[in-house]
């Protein structure tokens, strides 16, 4: 990634960004459940998981009673949350490699969800 600095940016910029959707996983249980923060953050630190956190959340929703537009944005967030996660962890553990093309960079990666491994040409 040393020969392209500008793709190196941009992939270490995702990855720093995706820690605030992170974070505000409490909150949104909290909103969910109704618990306090505190008490969010403990319940969704029994794992380290984030796959396994969003479950949590997620579970919250479907048991929530929640009207149908609450219910729906919800739906949304967490399934966006779900497809950025999956792209942070082929960014964060893939193996890049220049090509020879410039401002190019090729990336291998490993989907546990396709069972492969997938190569992708990031410009």
């Amino acid at each position: 990634m040393d020969d392209e600095p500008e793709i190196a940016n941009a992939v270490g910029r995702f990855i720093a960004l995706f820690t605030s959707i992170e974070s505000h996983l409490p909150a949104m249980l909290a909103t969910l459940t109704g618990m306090d923060r505190s008490t969010s953050e403990h319940l969704l630190s029994v794992t380290t998981d984030f796959g396994r956190r969003l479950d949590m959340v997620n579970t919250a929703r479907l048991a929530a009673n929640l009207d149908e537009g609450k219910q729906a944005f919800f739906d949304e967030v967490l399934s966006e949350t779900k497809n950025l996660q999956k792209r942070r962890n082929m960014y964060c553990h893939g193996l890049y490699q220049s090509t020879s093309n410039p401002g190019e960079i090729r990336m291998s990666s490993y989907r546990f969800d396709f069972r492969k491994t997938v190569e992708e040409v990031i410009t």
